[in-house]
């Protein structure tokens, strides 16, 4: 069954086989028999859209009528999309004279009744963020369609700033490689790294960051950070034995290392 499947996708150019059949235009398969070669696949019970378990994706009857929408994400920062009439998100695909929409969280997969232009998804899924204060802008310029479909003005959000209500400093400790002489002319060593984070109501940022945005109740609310309060929590872990990994003198650090915030590393010049 696996390998007729694969011959089947190769040939629809559904699937990138390497050498390919190269089928002309004219003998490619076409909206419905396209259809039809996904239908099957669901039938496997092994269609994943992810990597995740129990991601296999099952075939749907429904029809829905797509939609644009802007989509908010917990920055406050919008981007468009598709939606359906209850305003769930949808994930089109164009294929061969078809569109194919995709719902993650229920892991369907079906059909459109009418097809959206491909040019048009594309334009879409192309479609960059748009950060609060550029939406009265772009709300102004766009205009009131795009390929058939109404198309809405980005959501005007109120912008605040205050003071995180919860603040902690959270700590990863690990073991990466490095070298105790310039990689390739010595042998490697494990040491001891933290990677240090500080978590403002729920939102991770590292030294030397942005102040984080999030949205709370319809309000687009950026957290004041406290750098003497994020200073003292590295002093204090350097005061430890710590040492900042861009400071080492005789070991060289690895790819993976460079990536964490302090090591312990026995032997520095300046430990």
């Amino acid at each position: 069954m696996d390998l007729a499947l694969l011959s089947a996708l190769a040939q629809a150019r559904l699937w990138d086989a390497g050498c390919g059949y190269g089928l002309p235009d004219l003998l490619r398969p076409r909206a419905q028999d396209a259809i039809a070669l996904i239908f099957r696949l669901c039938g496997t019970g092994r269609f994943p859209q992810d990597a995740a378990p129990g991601a296999q994706l099952t075939w749907s009857e429904e029809r829905p009528a797509p939609l644009l929408a802007w989509r908010m994400a917990a920055n406050g920062r919008q981007r468009l999309g598709f939606a359906d009439g209850a305003a769930q998100p949808l994930h089109l695909r164009s294929l061969d004279g078809a569109t194919l929409w995709v719902d993650s969280a229920r892991g369907q997969i079906g059909a459109l009744a009418e097809a959206v232009d491909p040019d048009a998804l594309q334009l879409v899924e192309a479609s960059p963020e748009v950060a609060a204060d550029e939406v009265d802008a772009l709300g102004s310029a766009l205009p009131d369609s795009l390929a058939g479909l109404d198309l809405p003005r980005p959501r005007g959000i109120r912008q605040t700033s205050r003071a995180a209500k919860q603040r902690r400093a959270r700590l990863t400790l690990g073991r990466e490689t490095a070298h105790d002489r310039p990689r390739y002319f010595s042998s490697a060593v494990q040491l001891s790294t933290l990677i240090l984070r500080f978590v403002y109501d729920g939102k991770d940022v590292a030294e030397g960051g942005r102040d984080p945005p999030m949205v709370h109740d319809g309000e687009l609310v950026t957290l004041i950070r406290d750098p003497r309060w994020e200073a003292a929590r590295a002093t204090r872990l350097m005061e430890a034995g710590a040492l900042p990994v861009e400071e080492m003198e005789v070991h060289w650090p690895g790819a993976r290392m460079m990536e964490c915030d302090f090591v312990f590393a026995g032997g520095e010049m300046n430990l």
